[in-house]
């Protein structure tokens, strides 16, 4: 079991040391926010890429409701569909030792068996606020 532990960790290492970062001069990822300004219709801005296998999930809109819940429009192997979840402000979710912080964490479950967390950031892109993901942009509509 102590094995398996380590592999794990040693794998997120590996791919999150191995990942690509890039630096937009146009982005300030320093953005003070209001939670009244996170309500509302969410819209991917950036290419859709093609789903690589069946479990692959793409969010492509979410409305942030008042009382913590989201209407999520995911497009999987079956097509788009909408489904509920829940988000949170300041969401930290761990996987053994290393935890994740984001400013936004929306949570849905695709099916009983798989559930789905994206982190995301607050982040001014062009003079409008943008919610991100490492490769993954979202707009106010």
């Amino acid at each position: 079991m102590k094995n398996l532990n380590l592999l794990i960790i040693l794998s997120i290492l590996i791919i999150f040391s191995s990942c690509k970062f890039e630096k937009n001069n146009d982005s300030n990822t320093d953005v003070e926010f209001e939670e009244s300004e996170l309500l509302g219709q969410w819209i991917r801005i950036n290419k859709m890429e093609k789903l690589e296998n069946s479990e692959e999930v793409i969010v492509s809109k979410f409305n942030l409701k008042k009382n913590y819940t989201a209407e999520i429009e995911i497009l999987d192997s079956i097509g788009y569909k909408t489904i509920t979840g829940s988000w949170e402000i300041d969401g930290e979710q761990k996987i053994g030792p290393i935890s994740f912080k984001s400013d936004v964490a929306l949570t849905f479950d695709k099916d009983a068996n798989h559930r789905n967390i994206i982190l995301l950031s607050v982040e001014e892109f062009n003079k409008k606020m943008i919610l991100t993901t490492q490769t993954v942009k979202y707009e106010k509509e």
